[in-house]
């Protein structure tokens, strides 16, 4: 069933880029590599179902992408990548034992990028989540990057993302991005 839903989501994608078949490889695609570091914003202990000892919600991650053109200023993306969210410990029971455990997870994302001015562009798209013991959760994403050009070819993004992350309790890691974009 599952399946089903993640094909039926990502039809509109591939009927979208059917096009860009047609066009030679220098002229349609776009690769990017990015890390970030930032904070994820949740309830701690509504997701530990617990009281919550000691945490941290710095989070740090990666992500690739593949960009296709759509038009002048707007591109299609694919991506995938990976997301340390936070960590948190509980006591268990005498005398002090103490449990820590992490929030991790993999995720595949399609978006819609903007080129909202020059060298600016604003990242909109949801993505699929899937934690080691959580399961796959949905997700919705924005991102606002800033293209320092390098050379001809290569530039480096920077900015800012924030993900929705649709568990109980809402994960939203916000994270400062930076990395490298390729233009064969």
């Amino acid at each position: 069933m599952r399946l089903r839903g993640l094909v039926a989501a990502l039809a509109p994608l591939f009927v979208a880029t059917a096009p860009l078949a047609a066009q030679p490889a220098a002229s349609r695609l776009q690769f990017e590599i990015t890390g970030g570091v930032g904070v994820t914003v949740v309830d701690m202990s509504a997701w530990a179902g617990a009281t919550v000892n000691n945490s941290s919600a710095v989070n740090y991650g990666g992500a690739g992408r593949v960009l296709f053109p759509l038009g002048k200023s707007t591109r299609l993306g694919l991506e995938a990548g990976y997301n340390y969210h936070f960590w948190w410990n509980v006591y268990v029971g005498p005398p002090s034992y103490t449990y820590q455990y992490s929030a991790t997870s993999t995720h595949v994302a399609a978006m819609v990028r903007l080129e909202v001015a020059k060298r600016t562009s604003l990242d909109l798209g949801g993505a699929l989540h899937i934690f080691d013991n959580a399961g796959t959760k949905p997700g919705a994403l924005a991102a606002l990057m800033y293209h320092i050009p390098l050379t001809q070819t290569l530039d480096l993004p920077v900015g800012v993302r924030a993900d929705a992350i649709f568990t109980n309790p809402t994960i939203i890691p916000v994270v400062a991005t930076v990395g490298l974009g390729f233009r064969p």
